[in-house]
C-alpha cells in the first residue's frame, strides 16, 4: 500500500515471489494491510466499499434507507460473489457477508488461506478460552475478527473456500487447477457444492491485482467477464493507483521488488479494462486514508 519501495517499471511480476513474500508476512489483518490493520484504515476500507456496493446495488440494502428504492429487483437466485485475493477474508467478513448470500472466496497463499479456513470454520462453533484470549499474538480486534462473519452460524449466508493464483482460476470452473478447501454455513441440497458452477452477481479484486503482469490481467478479466451473471452483474476493482506518466499513451506503472508486484495508473487500468472488453460503469476514490499511501480508486 505504501509507494516507498517502488520504482518505474522495468519489470514484470512473478507469481512466485509474490507469494513467497507473503508467506512471510504475519498471517494477520495487520500482516495482510502492510502494517495498517490496528488503526483507522480497515474500518474506512470497509465502510467505502459497502458504500459503493450499495450505489451498485440498493436493493441489498437491510435496513430502511432513502438509497433503496420502493420497488426492487426480483431475484431469483441468491445473491453471489467471487472474493479474488482474499487473504485471511477481510473484505468478505468486513464487506460482503454484510450484503450477500454466498461467496466464494480465493486465496493463493497457503498461510492465508488456512488462516481464513480456521476463522471460517470458528463461526459455526464459536467458543473462545482463555488461552486463546491471552495469546501473546492474538489481540482483542483479531479475537473479533475472527468471530463475526455475519450468518454463517445461522445458515443464511456461506463461504467457499478455494487455494488459487489469479493465473490458474477460471471463474466459470473454480474447483479446475485449484485447491477446494472447504465451506462454512449456508449448503445447497443436496450437494454443498451444487452452485459452485453458477455464475456471479459480484467479482471483488482488491490490492491484489499488482501480482498479474498485463497480459495475465487482460486474461484474467476476460475469464471473470464470462462469469458474470447477467448484464447488471459487476467486477468491482479497489487497488492502488500511481501517477501518470507524462507523454505514455496507457498511463504509467511502477514495480515493486520487495513483493514483486505492479502499481498501475488509472489511465493504464482503463486500457487495460478496454482491452479485455470490459465497460467502466462507476470511478470513485477512496477517501480517508492516512497520508503517505498512494491514492486508491474503486
Amino acid at each position: 500500500m505504501s509507494n516507498r519501495f517502488a520504482h518505474l517499471a522495468d519489470q514484470e511480476p512473478v507469481v512466485e515471489d509474490g507469494i513467497e513474500y507473503w508467506e512471510s508476512q504475519p498471517a494477520s489483518l495487520d500482516g495482510v494491510l502492510g502494517g495498517f490493520g490496528t488503526g483507522s484504515l480497515p474500518r474506512i476500507d470497509a465502510l467505502g466499499s459497502r458504500q459503493l456496493l450499495l450505489e451498485l446495488f440498493p436493493e441489498l440494502c437491510t435496513v430502511p434507507s432513502p438509497l433503496k428504492p420502493a420497488t426492487v429487483r426480483e431475484r431469483s437466485a441468491r445473491f453471489r460473489a467471487l472474493d479474488v485475493g482474499a487473504g485471511i477474508g477481510r473484505v468478505t467478513r468486513d464487506v460482503l457477508l454484510h450484503l450477500v448470500q454466498d461467496v466464494v472466496l480465493v486465496e493463493p497463499v497457503e498461510k492465508y488461506v488456512q488462516e481464513a479456513w480456521s476463522r471460517a470454520q470458528f463461526q459455526e462453533n464459536p467458543v473462545l478460552d482463555q488461552d486463546s484470549i491471552d495469546a501473546e499474538d492474538e489481540t482483542l480486534e483479531e479475537i473479533d475478527f475472527r468471530v463475526l462473519w455475519k450468518g454463517i452460524r445461522e445458515q443464511k449466508t456461506s463461504v467457499t473456500l478455494i487455494q488459487s493464483t489469479h493465473q490458474s482460476l477460471d471463474p466459470s470452473d473454480p474447483l479446475s487447477s485449484t485447491k477446494y478447501i472447504g465451506r462454512v454455513g449456508y449448503k445447497p441440497s443436496p450437494n454443498e457444492l451444487g452452485d459452485i458452477n453458477s455464475k456471479f452477481d459480484l467479482i471483488w479484486c482488491q490490492w491484489s491485482l499488482g501480482h498479474l503482469s498485463n497480459p495475465e490481467l487482460i486474461l484474467f478479466f476476460t475469464r471473470a467477464k464470462s462469469a458474470l451473471r447477467d448484464f447488471e452483474s459487476v467486477m468491482i476493482v479497489k487497488e492502488n493507483v500511481c501517477a501518470e506518466i507524462e507523454g505514455s499513451m496507457r498511463g504509467g506503472m511502477v514495480f515493486d521488488d520487495q513483493d514483486s508486484s505492479l502499481t498501475r495508473s488509472n489511465r493504464t487500468f482503463k486500457a487495460l479494462f478496454k482491452e479485455a472488453g470490459m465497460s467502466l460503469h462507476l470511478e470513485k476514490t477512496q477517501e480517508g486514508f492516512p497520508e503517505g499511501l498512494y491514492e486508491v480508486k474503486m
